[in-house]
């Protein structure tokens, strides 16, 4: 593995772009505001977005002001990815595919849930009813995602520890 552990899967977007399809089917949190949750985090991020475009990347690598480990290749093959995912010790992310492949190597995912939420993320909760023991951070009726971000933050230095790390 790159770098040193903790390490951390990110993914800010799934779905099908609004204008393409049905708009609850695409999720997604805005880079920057991200970034600010994990910034705080000493890790090593490994970016399992599926198709992002190089922009993206160096822009979440900017803003969380460490190297970014890109894994996306991954999302080809299931078996890959599956191993990947077996290895990290936490990922952060909107619903999307990987997480239904967690439970069965046993790991769960903290959800990032955009309002309105999919039928899936229900409306109120901060565990999915699909996959037990995954957390929800959902993002309020207003559009805010403040309070979410300060509980994603506050959860993975509880969970993670706060000692730096270097990034290699």
């Amino acid at each position: 593995m790159i770098g040193s552990p903790p390490y951390i899967g990110i993914t800010w977007w799934a779905g099908t772009k609004p204008e393409q399809h049905n708009p609850l089917a695409y999720r997604e949190i805005d880079l920057p505001l991200l970034a600010d949750a994990l910034r705080p985090i000493h890790a090593t991020f490994l970016l399992l977005q599926r198709n992002p475009t190089l922009g993206e990347i160096k822009t979440l690598a900017n803003l969380l002001d460490c190297p970014l480990h890109d894994f996306s290749e991954y999302n080809n093959d299931l078996e890959d990815m599956l191993a990947l995912l077996d290895l990290l010790d936490d990922y952060v992310c909107v619903h999307n595919t990987n997480i239904h492949l967690m439970p069965g190597i046993n790991r769960t995912a903290r959800i990032l849930i955009p309002h309105p939420p999919e039928w899936r993320d229900m409306v109120e909760g901060k565990e999915s009813p699909w996959f037990k023991g995954f957390k929800l951070y959902r993002q309020g009726v207003d559009k805010d995602w403040t309070k979410a971000l300060q509980d994603l933050t506050e959860d993975l230095k509880c969970t993670l520890g706060t000692t730096p790390v270097q990034n290699t």
